[in-house]
């Protein structure tokens, strides 16, 4: 991992603030830690960013918020289009999320996803226990990438149906189809203007 932006809130309160973070392969001071369990990467180094000068040594990384390139945190609630991390670090492409109410008060909550199968794409769900939480966004996507994204599932989806179609390209689905992908291309190419 390389340097990013952090916004530190720990328990220096007069250091608060916007910082370049790296992380520490073993502590700067050659402290111990009080017997810290030393994790690679656990640590940070944060910089000024205007003057270069480390400001802060070993700070763990539960005292940071990692700061997206759009300025915001880049953990924040997943939009259609985000990756989002599910079980076991598999990241997916995310759709929506609602409530799983199976047995009364349930911890769970379905994360719907967009996953290719058969040459299709298809919306599958995946329970998670978030307790009503948001699913945050696991990378940073910016809003032109979302939807590009979200627009190159929809053409190869119809790409798909017309193949299908291919044999009786009389009937009104496959006219339907041709239309769809139509639009869809032309969405694409101005997105990519």
């Amino acid at each position: 991992m390389g340097t990013l932006i952090v916004d530190y809130h720990g328990s220096q309160t007069q250091s608060h603030g916007r910082y370049l973070a790296r992380p520490e392969r073993e502590c700067p001071r050659r402290r111990d830690h009080e017997g810290d369990h030393w994790i690679p990467d656990e640590r940070l180094t944060l910089t000024d960013i205007e003057t270069g000068a480390d400001v802060l040594f070993c700070v763990r990384r539960t005292s940071v918020t990692e700061i997206a390139p759009d300025g915001q945190p880049l953990n924040i609630p997943a939009v259609d289009g985000d990756w989002v991390e599910l079980d076991h670090g598999r990241l997916v492409v995310f759709a929506y999320q609602e409530r799983a109410y199976r047995y009364g008060s349930d911890p769970y909550d379905e994360i719907h996803y967009y996953a290719r199968s058969a040459g299709r794409w298809y919306i599958y769900a995946a329970l998670l226990p978030l307790h009503g939480s948001p699913i945050l966004r696991a990378r940073y996507t910016s809003t032109h990438d979302r939807e590009h994204r979200l627009l190159t599932i929809d053409q190869e989806d119809h790409i798909t149906y017309l193949r299908e179609l291919r044999h009786h390209p009389d009937e009104p689905a496959y006219e339907g189809e041709a239309d769809d992908l139509e639009r869809v291309t032309q969405q694409l190419e101005a997105l990519t203007r």
